[in-house]
């Protein structure tokens, strides 16, 4: 009897992922849709209207490695909307290696998805460099 409690244990356990772990499916979804990403930081906008680096971004956000909640926030963020004929689809926040779902009505942060060391270059010196730092950032 233990040794058919302990298969049933370990069925129910590899069957279930949380959610916490994959990218969220809307957004992954919207970023086939899309055809222009905003970057804001600073009050100056970087738009990216071609494909590749759109795709490079969903790459990267696809492949983050998921938390449920932040436990700390870099300073220097940036805000990333990905639009679909003007159409906001949704909005995501990035700063120090870090991307950032966010619930679309109230922008509260609702996980945060670490990047790999890859992804984390990319970014910096495709997106982030592009943009002013933030005031008080060394």
């Amino acid at each position: 009897m233990e040794r058919l409690t302990i298969v049933l244990i370990l069925g129910l356990f590899g069957g279930c992922a949380s959610p916490q772990i994959r990218p969220n499916d809307d957004i992954e979804q919207s970023f086939a849709a899309i055809d222009v990403i905003q970057i804001e930081a600073v009050g100056k906008t970087l738009t990216i209207e071609d494909r590749e680096t759109i795709e490079r971004i969903r790459h990267a956000y696809g492949r983050s490695q998921w938390d449920p909640v932040p436990t700390t926030m870099p300073a220097d963020l940036v805000k990333i909307h990905g639009l679909e004929h003007g159409v906001r689809k949704f909005k995501l926040l990035y700063g120090a290696g870090w991307i950032m779902d966010t619930d679309p009505e109230s922008g509260k942060i609702l996980r945060l998805g670490t990047l790999s060391g890859e992804d984390r270059e990319w970014m910096h010196e495709n997106i982030r460099s592009k943009l002013p730092p933030n005031p008080g950032i060394i």
